[in-house]
């Protein structure tokens, strides 16, 4: 299965690659070495729907005490971390636990499911965009397969107190927004080391070539 994420219209998008040549022109620019593994590329390409990919914010997701949305209806997400039916399955999960709690009024219900949800939605909309910029962008580079190498070695070696953030929004129960600020802050305390240590390093060096 090949799914072309690409722009509608623009220079070089859906628009304006109509033509069996553009089609070919445009694959065997951008991905030669996929093009032998799609032997129907001419027809899929012509015969498959064009979808959307929207993010939805929206405020409130809920009218009095009559009906409360979740999932997609309440805050749709591009696909790019594989998070969105789960996040509505905690939807489920964060709504029947409001529903119990204020078992005599349902838009108190409503209210604080909304409000316990909200931010960590809104939150994984974010991530999901940023992941697709981490994949479109950063996997070729040294300095970031360095960094999930050290993410792991330390995840190892710090069995959980050090969770990388792909890990945190995956395998865990911690809310969106949550997993994104504790992996600002492991950021920041992994970058400030590292700088701590080259310079460190640099002033024994010069030391002792002094």
């Amino acid at each position: 299965t090949c799914t072309l994420f690409w722009e509608f219209e623009g220079p070089r998008s859906f628009k304006t690659t109509k033509t069996d040549e553009d089609v070919r022109r445009f694959f065997n620019e951008e991905f030669p070495d996929a093009v032998p593994l799609m032997p129907t590329l001419l027809e899929d390409f012509k015969n498959n729907p064009t979808g959307s990919l929207v993010t939805i914010r929206c405020a409130p997701w809920y009218h009095k005490d009559k009906v409360a949305l979740v999932g997609d209806a309440a805050h749709a997400v591009v696909p790019f971390y594989g998070q969105g039916m789960n996040a509505a399955f905690e939807d489920c999960v964060v709504l029947d636990e409001c529903l119990a709690e204020f078992p005599d009024n349902r838009e108190r219900a409503f209210v604080e499911y909304f409000v316990r949800r909200k931010e960590n939605v809104d939150a994984l909309a974010d991530l999901a965009i940023d992941n697709f910029i981490e994949m479109r962008d950063k996997t070729a580079s040294k300095t970031f397969r360095a960094k999930k190498k050290l993410d792991h070695a330390l995840e190892a070696a710090l069995p959980g107190i050090y969770l990388p953030l792909y890990t945190m929004v995956t395998f865990t129960r911690i809310p969106y927004a949550e997993a994104a600020q504790r992996a600002r802050r492991q950021d920041s305390i992994i970058y400030t080391g590292l700088t701590l240590v080259s310079a460190i390093i640099v002033a024994l060096l010069i030391h002792f070539i002094a």
